[in-house]
């Protein structure tokens, strides 16, 4: 059965408590990862686990969630708020919202708010596999213009905000208006792009070596050196076969 990784965040632990029986009770393929109570929290537990279901109070204490979303770069998880601040939400469509389940929980509310996060994640991946599949030029959209290039061009892309930058083999880079998640989604189906740090996606096909001694370093060729993040390092050894 496929598993859907979660992260809750609720300046309340009863309430914490309280949703995990209810996702473990009626929501049996969802995985709560971690769990947060602060911004701060919850943006080590994204980071840590980049879950795909963001189960998400909107007034945390003197905090609001919403400045939690604008700090995630590249955010590509389904958002479900729950709140029982009915105001918020017309700013929660505004963030893209997968739903909006309004507190006391309705079991039945839960369940069709998850069920609806399942869906997209899943419709997500299909289309980014036939994508990826029919596909061996890629099309970047930028603000003026639209090129093509093909996939075995491209030496890495670059996280930039909302944006991404590919760097091709020929020195030359395409700003996209897409963020670096989307990509990633993309290419997830491909044996050679590999997310090596929260900022690059790699082309395995154009990697020379992988510098150990100076604190693991993919290296390209025109000296391009770039860092492969610490809890990536054991993902990329196997997914190089090398363990």
């Amino acid at each position: 059965m496929k598993k859907y990784s979660a992260l809750i965040v609720d300046d309340d632990q009863e309430s914490i408590l309280l949703l995990k029986n209810y996702l473990n009770r009626h929501c049996p393929d969802v995985v709560v990862m971690a769990t947060a109570t602060n911004i701060v929290d919850a943006i080590n537990e994204f980071n840590k686990y980049t879950p795909e279901i963001l189960l998400l109070d909107i007034q945390l204490n003197d905090e609001n969630i919403f400045s939690f979303i604008d700090k995630i770069e590249n955010l590509t998880s389904q958002l479900i708020f729950i709140s029982s601040h009915d105001e918020f939400a017309l700013k929660a469509i505004k963030y893209q919202a997968t739903d909006f389940v309004t507190k006391p929980i309705q079991i039945n509310d839960l369940f069709s708010a998850v069920n609806r996060a399942i869906q997209k994640i899943n419709l997500s991946k299909k289309k980014n596999s036939r994508e990826v599949n029919e596909l061996t030029f890629i099309a970047i959209s930028s603000i003026d213009s639209v090129d093509i290039i093909k996939i075995d061009d491209i030496i890495y892309c670059e996280a930039d905000g909302r944006y991404t930058n590919f760097h091709l083999s020929n020195m030359k880079t395409k700003i996209s208006c897409r963020n670096l998640g989307e990509y990633e989604e993309m290419f997830s189906r491909t044996d050679f792009f590999f997310r090596i740090h929260y900022k690059y996606i790699v082309n395995l096909n154009k990697l020379i070596s992988i510098d150990k001694a100076a604190g693991n370093y993919c290296e390209f060729g025109d000296g391009i050196s770039l860092p492969i993040a610490k809890r990536r390092q054991q993902e990329l050894a196997k997914f190089l076969k090398l363990k």
